[in-house]
């Protein structure tokens, strides 16, 4: 912890592995990450992107994960403004992956 951060109300970053996704409120859970973060606080979530549509193993997935519809991405993009897919070394990605490390930094203008 740098000393400037000392004192400051939230965390600096919050990491979120395959988790986002798994739960039937996803928006709700984000809101939550969200309010976490002090301004300038960091999210990183590895997470999987569940396919509303197909067979095979999306359907599986879909069906054992109890899927509700909501897009880990989609929710964090709505509720912090933006944010990127990355690589392990931090490269932007197309989204179109099924497995995603999804940053995003909070703002100071949201509580």
């Amino acid at each position: 912890m740098r000393r400037r951060d000392r004192g400051r109300p939230g965390a600096g970053g919050l990491l979120a592995s395959f988790s986002i996704s798994a739960t039937q409120d996803v928006p709700a859970v984000v809101d939550t990450a969200h309010r976490a973060l002090r301004p300038g606080g960091r999210l990183f979530a590895p997470d999987v992107r569940l396919v509303a549509r197909g067979r095979g193993a999306g359907a599986l997935c879909r069906a054992v994960a109890r899927w509700t519809g909501a897009d880990a991405l989609d929710a964090v993009r709505a509720r912090f403004g933006s944010a990127e897919v990355v690589d392990a070394h931090g490269a932007p990605l197309p989204a179109l992956a099924p497995v995603v490390l999804i940053t995003a930094t909070r703002d100071g203008g949201r509580a």
